[in-house]
């Protein structure tokens, strides 16, 4: 992300996976959170939120949300991909 760094950005990933955590049962947990990208076409999407990201899916949503609430825009294609692994649109409201 551009614009979140340090102890902000830490705290901001972290709201991530808690926003993410409540959309799981418990039970999906880790099958959910540690699921690695296998596709050349989606690690090249991920890098595009960050190199972290492409650790699993759970690090794309964290680190997805923390950009997107200090204020980055990503394509359409890392949109798409962050709904497919979220499952579901991330609503922030003004």
């Amino acid at each position: 992300t551009k614009n979140a760094i340090g102890v902000d950005g830490q705290i901001l990933h972290e709201l991530g996976h808690s926003t993410h955590f409540r959309k799981i049962k418990f039970e999906d947990f880790e099958k959910e959170v540690s699921r690695k990208f296998n596709d050349a076409d989606d690690v090249y999407t991920v890098l595009q939120v960050s190199p972290y990201a492409t650790e699993n899916q759970g690090e794309l949503i964290g680190e997805y949300i923390k950009g997107r609430l200090s204020g980055d825009k990503y394509s359409n294609d890392v949109d798409e991909l962050f709904e497919r692994c979220f499952k579901g649109k991330l609503e922030l409201k003004a």
